[in-house]
């Protein structure tokens, strides 16, 4: 959906994706975002990072209209069966997930060698990341569509992970697993992309000052089988 990595680009197609789906009388939107310290903060906190920041907007947008019940300009001009006029009230609820980061960025390939020397050279020894696996994703996803109109899904935002690790501790489990460290490259690299892209510099001096803050115990509670990091290695490319 989006070309390149650009946030703003990024707002203007969430947003118009949004107003699509009201003129075409969609009856539940669920929006993939990221958690920016747990379900309260998420709230009221749109960070500094400037792909946050667009999501945060996205949000806040989908929960208007939702919330509201009302349909946009751009909708209403569609002219569907819901939207008639700008302000004519509409049926569409939604779900937001926020999310931390994915297992899936870590590879044996260049790509996944790279987020790992990132979060290695990048992340402070003591800060645990949370993260979550494609396949609790896709859970909670089909959860937000088959209970769109109970109290835990209908028009809620819910931080999502299903482990907690600092690097060193994933590393550990990688290394008990496999039998040697978690693919990176050269920190010289790492350092370069740091430079180059500033969007994930910015993006981890806010995880090791702030981070994620789902919370798994409640999570777990609802949802057992929620992936932990060394489950997932049990599926992984790296497990073939």
């Amino acid at each position: 959906m989006i070309s390149g990595f650009n946030p703003a680009l990024e707002e203007i197609q969430g947003k118009a994706l949004i107003d699509t789906c009201l003129a075409h009388s969609v009856s539940h939107f669920v929006y993939s975002s990221v958690d920016r310290h747990g379900e309260t903060e998420s709230d009221n906190n749109e960070t500094y990072v400037p792909h946050f920041q667009s999501k945060a907007h996205i949000e806040q947008y989908l929960q208007q209209l939702a919330i509201e019940g009302k349909c946009s300009s751009y909708a209403a001009t569609e002219r569907s069966s819901q939207c008639g006029s700008p302000g004519t009230r509409h049926g569409m609820t939604c779900t937001i997930l926020r999310l931390p980061l994915f297992m899936e960025n870590f590879t044996d390939d260049f790509t996944g060698r790279l987020a790992a020397t990132a979060l290695r050279i990048g992340l402070d020894p003591g800060r645990k990341m949370q993260m979550i696996s494609a396949t609790d994703i896709a859970y909670y996803a089909h959860q937000s569509f088959s209970n769109s109109s109970t109290s835990e899904y209908r028009n809620r935002a819910v931080s999502l992970a299903g482990d907690e690790l600092t690097y060193a501790e994933a590393n550990e489990i990688f290394r008990k697993k496999f039998g040697r460290d978690l693919p990176t490259t050269y920190d010289v690299v790492g350092r370069f992309i740091f430079w180059a892209a500033k969007e994930l510099e910015v993006m981890v001096r806010w995880w090791n000052e702030t981070g994620c803050a789902a919370n798994i115990e409640m999570l777990r509670r609802g949802h057992p089988d929620m992936v932990r990091f060394k489950d997932w290695l049990e599926k992984s490319d790296f497990a073939r």
